[in-house]
């Protein structure tokens, strides 16, 4: 499904031995003046067995420039004429669902019985409807307004991208084990509105909770999330995962 952040260039630029600093940081520099988002990775190579290499020389630094496509020939030329090595991917690749699928990790706060699952929109949209009190129409908004660069940059860099994490809660007695008891009892259809909160909430310094929208905005009908081992219970039996 063609996304409005599927138009945008993606781009490995790396800085080497010999290569002339002034020029790379300039590149980075004059992406950021545009609102291009960029990002710097300096190689450790305490943390590497084998040095990482461009046409033969080690890498300092990676850049990860998302440009828009009419930035793409500036990036190209720039980097030539400059002898600066880049490489770009391969869009439909990365927005591909099952690489985007295969590059989520959890948090690494999350909780000790967190564990990735796929959890069904289509579901998930049902059951807020019915809702009074939930996060995501706020949580939409921001994604809209503040962050949405940041969330799609997470998508389309090529690297791991941070799972939003999902919560169940409950109003009922017992707590969420109590709720788990109901529905077993009485089965998921004879809860009351509002008895099972469903809230997105943010792990790290990075809008990851965000990333929920972003997968959604490229038509995934099941997104992996990060979700405790209580809510994914819980949601198993409401029927948000698999």
């Amino acid at each position: 499904m063609i996304s409005p952040i599927s138009f945008q260039g993606t781009y490995k630029v790396y800085s080497t031995k010999g290569d002339s600093v002034r020029e790379y940081f300039y590149l980075t520099d004059e992406c950021e003046s545009r609102g291009i988002k960029t990002k710097i990775d300096y190689t450790d190579y305490t943390k590497k067995n084998q040095p990482q290499t461009a046409d033969g020389k080690e890498i300092n630094a990676t850049a990860t420039i998302v440009a828009p496509d009419d930035f793409d020939e500036y990036i190209e030329t720039y980097c030539t004429s400059n002898n600066i090595r880049f490489t770009r991917l391969n869009q439909k690749e990365l927005l591909e669902p099952r690489n985007i699928a295969d590059r989520v990790v959890k948090p690494e706060r999350s909780d000790k019985t967190a564990t990735i699952a796929y959890i069904n929109t289509k579901k998930l949209d049902e059951i807020l409807a019915t809702q009074t009190t939930n996060n995501f129409k706020h949580v939409e908004h921001d994604y809209r307004q503040y962050f949405k660069k940041d969330a799609d940059f997470s998508l389309k860099s090529g690297e791991n991208i941070v799972a939003p994490t999902i919560v169940l809660n409950s109003n009922m007695a017992g707590g969420i084990e109590g709720a788990i008891e109901y529905v077993d009892k009485y089965g998921a259809s004879n809860l009351n509105k509002d008895s099972i909160l469903i809230n997105l909430n943010q792990m790290t310094d990075e809008p990851d909770h965000c990333n929920y929208f972003a997968m959604k905005d490229l038509g995934m009908e099941k997104i992996p999330v990060c979700v405790d081992r209580n809510s994914l219970e819980l949601g198993q039996k409401l029927g948000l995962f698999e």
